[in-house]
């Protein structure tokens, strides 16, 4: 059996036997299944959301109602993380072009060699990192 590897991807062999399930086995394992599946729950859970008050008045009549503008944090939550990872991600490629490269181009098979419980730490370093340093620029802005 001969095995080349590609080149630009150390350590990366292809596969030596095809595999054979090329057509769909049933239309339930479409994609498009798991993003209307994704859309009908966030749509239930907005109506939810917005007719929780009355279920509320039902149970306590003093309760107040929940302000559907409040669903307006969360998107300032998703656009603040998006704006806040695409500029780091763009700072660290300006100020260390070497690092961009790296990342590029060595990062994955590196990653891939560590054993389980440094690449475990290395995740929840950089997570808890990034989560910190948006929450701080949060801080910062408001």
């Amino acid at each position: 059996m001969k095995t080349t590897t590609i080149a630009g991807w150390m350590g990366v062999e292809p596969p030596t036997i095809l595999p054979n399930n090329l057509h769909w086995s049933s239309p339930w394992a479409w994609p498009i299944w798991r993003w209307l599946g994704t859309t009908v729950v966030l749509m239930g859970l907005f109506l939810l959301f917005a007719r929780v008050g009355s279920v509320l008045r039902l149970a306590d009549p003093t309760a107040a109602v929940v302000d559907v503008g409040a669903l307006s944090l969360v998107l300032l939550a998703v656009v603040a993380l998006a704006a806040f990872l695409a500029v780091s991600r763009w700072l660290i490629g300006l100020l260390w072009p070497v690092m961009r490269g790296y990342q590029r181009n060595h990062f994955s098979h590196n990653f891939k060699s560590l054993s389980p419980w440094q690449k475990i730490t290395f995740y929840l370093v950089i997570f808890f990192g990034l989560l910190y340093a948006f929450v701080c620029c949060l801080v910062a802005v408001f």
